[in-house]
């Protein structure tokens, strides 16, 4: 798995901490885990279903260079959990990790391209970044479409995103 998906997919868990609508006890055991890199107590805490945790636990199986059948359909169903609680950063978790061959789930581009517009438009921004420059150039399932790839870049940076700046610069805005 590359550099730049694995990186992704660590900052897709991190976001998913602030975007969840789940109750406070739950972050705030999952935070409190985090800081005191407490592995044990994350580790009970997705075994007693935080999807905090369970995502955090996705993204460091996906991670691995190599991965166990056991361990891809844990991290796998982890994600889709996350993804039936509503969590766009998941969505765009489970996007990145379709476009690859070695990661939780099968490569399927065309289903991870439509899975990164979902997280998009659910407001995901490095979803919406990297919708932006597979249509500024045409990659893994989009069509070179300009006005798409402005869209989302412009979108991105409006949501923080500012690795957007770079892209929009390089389309003349």
């Amino acid at each position: 798995m590359s550099y730049t998906t694995r990186s992704a997919l660590l900052v897709a868990a991190a976001l998913f901490c602030t975007n969840v609508a789940l109750a406070d006890s739950e972050e705030d055991a999952f935070k409190a885990a985090i800081l005191a890199n407490d592995q044990d107590r994350i580790d009970a805490l997705a075994k007693d279903g935080n999807l905090f945790a369970r995502l955090h636990r996705a993204s460091e199986i996906a991670s691995r260079e190599s991965i166990s059948f056991e361990d891809r359909e844990r991290g796998a169903g982890y994600v889709d959990e996350a993804i039936k609680a509503g969590n766009a950063n998941a969505m765009y978790l489970k996007s990145q990790d379709l476009m690859t061959s070695d990661g939780l789930f099968s490569k399927d581009v065309d289903l991870g391209h439509q899975l990164g517009l979902a997280a998009a438009e659910a407001g995901d921004p490095s979803a919406m970044l990297q919708a932006g420059i597979r249509f500024q150039y045409g990659l893994r399932g989009a069509e070179l479409d300009i006005e798409q790839a402005r869209h989302w870049l412009e979108a991105a940076f409006a949501a923080g995103e500012l690795r957007a700046k770079r892209q929009l610069d390089e389309l003349g805005g």
